[in-house]
């Protein structure tokens, strides 16, 4: 699988990676809801991981204290 990573909005792109966010930290890794949904997504910068069909591979935040 050949997959690229875009930079994007969590205004426009929320409901997407909440949905992946839910079933690879709290479905699957059983992290609490309380910290997963801790807040911080507004000042995050956020990617997302697309395989060459757009179908979403994954995700990942990144805080502004890194």
């Amino acid at each position: 699988m050949e997959a690229h990573v875009v930079e994007i909005a969590w205004e426009s792109y929320q409901e997407r990676l909440r949905r992946i966010r839910k079933v690879v930290f709290i479905e699957e890794q059983n992290v609490p809801e309380t910290l997963e949904w801790d807040g911080l997504d507004d000042d995050a910068s956020h990617f997302l991981a697309l395989e060459s069909a757009d179908r979403n591979v994954g995700c990942a935040r990144l805080l502004p204290t890194g």
